[in-house]
């Protein structure tokens, strides 16, 4: 970057920070001297059974992120990804960690300028965000990750508002970005305008609405409510995603029917252990277990079982949560997830899941992370996943 092109681009910030060029040039240099790197490494074992096929993969994962003190008007980020096998498995690229020709993966999935006045925060390049239909894949390795800008102003630490434009992207067993998203070609990028809220009585509420005018437009809402008493939490939920002005173009990678699911939750928590209750219905024929990229939040997600299927479906479930701190385990903690999905229109698809994980996570540290999932159809097929990841923070 040139002088002239860094110049212009400090302007931006001059619209709501009383920084000259040559104050934020300073302030950035201090910033550079206080900055952070912290990386992680995992080994990973994935094995199980998909569409009937046995497959098995030992993964090494690593990614190494620099960071510029956030005190300074003006910070740079950057993160550098990498997916290696270690040997030749069963069909080793079953769950498409890997590229195409199954090879390992290195990117440069964040590099970013961030704008920092008081409230405000105005990133713009190579990101890693957290939305509910635009993030980085809690399931994958590699993360998604976007170009483009995003503004949030922070009310408080549980009150933000985001306003985004997003014009490339990259896929988690890719080693480019491009204007091809999860769902289709987007080359005028995504929009989205979003908030979330947490108040002290135990109200959090999520809003967001994305626009794509070579795709379709998405509403997610989502309000969760805790009631507390001297011993235990009573938990209730709330969620919504419509799409709409499908366009049916041929910038769709499949033919996107309109998505309507309503989900609910219904929980209870004493001690170290919770029970939830889920529940959700997809009244229209298109899934949206990806949203645009990434994983959607949906109440009923689990690690392969994720309602991928295009159709109206109805799916109920109850999940079990245990951390063992009354045993002085801080932790160490245990999640049991079963439920039951039936398709109106393709009964092939009913199906059985169980989901259990047994995670030990010293988050500064690393952890040692277990989990299983079968899925059972109707037609007596099967998918699994076990899976073993050891990670180290440093």
């Amino acid at each position: 970057m040139d002088s002239m092109n860094l110049k212009k681009l400090l302007l931006i910030p001059m619209l709501f920070t009383s920084l000259s060029a040559k104050e934020l040039l300073n302030d950035f240099q201090k910033a550079m001297d206080n900055s952070t790197t912290k990386g992680e490494l995992s080994l990973l074992n994935d094995n199980g059974k998909l569409k009937d096929k046995a497959y098995e993969t030992a993964l090494i994962y690593g990614n190494l992120h620099f960071e510029s003190s956030n005190k300074a008007a003006l910070q740079l980020g950057l993160t550098m990804e990498a997916l290696i096998p270690t040997y030749n498995g069963k069909q080793r690229n079953a769950l498409g960690h890997l590229d195409p020709e199954n090879q390992s993966v290195e990117i440069l999935s964040e590099a970013y300028l961030k704008f920092i006045d008081d409230r405000n925060f105005l990133t713009f390049g190579r990101q890693i965000i957290d939305t509910p239909l635009l993030n980085s894949d809690s399931t994958a390795l590699i993360s998604q990750s976007y170009n483009g800008y995003l503004y949030e102003y922070k009310v408080n630490s549980d009150t933000f508002f985001l306003l985004g434009h997003m014009n490339q992207f990259h896929l988690n067993n890719s080693e480019t970005f491009s204007a091809i998203s999860a769902k289709g070609r987007a080359k005028q990028g995504i929009s989205f305008i979003g908030s979330e809220d947490v108040q002290e009585n135990g109200l959090s509420t999520k809003l967001y609405y994305y626009y794509s005018k070579e795709l379709y437009d998405a509403f997610f809402l989502q309000m969760d409510k805790i009631w507390s008493f001297k011993t235990s939490k009573l938990l209730m939920g709330f969620q919504n995603i419509n799409t709409a002005k499908n366009h049916q173009s041929k910038n769709l990678i499949a033919n996107h029917a309109d998505t309507h699911i309503t989900g609910i939750r219904v929980g209870l928590k004493t001690g170290g252990f919770s029970t939830v209750i889920l529940a959700s219905q997809n009244s229209a024929n298109a899934a949206l277990n990806q949203g645009y990229g990434g994983l959607s939040h949906l109440y009923l997600n689990s690690l392969i079982g994720n309602l991928q299927h295009d159709g109206e479906y109805q799916s109920v479930g109850v999940k079990l949560h245990y951390d063992f701190r009354a045993f002085g385990w801080d932790n160490l903690d245990s999640t049991f997830l079963y439920k039951e999905t039936k398709y109106q229109d393709n009964p092939l698809l009913n199906s059985k899941s169980n989901y259990f994980t047994l995670h030990y996570d010293k988050s500064k540290e690393g952890g040692l992370y277990f989990d299983i999932e079968g899925v059972t159809y109707e037609n007596q097929k099967s998918d699994s996943l076990a899976r073993a990841r050891y990670t180290l923070k440093f």
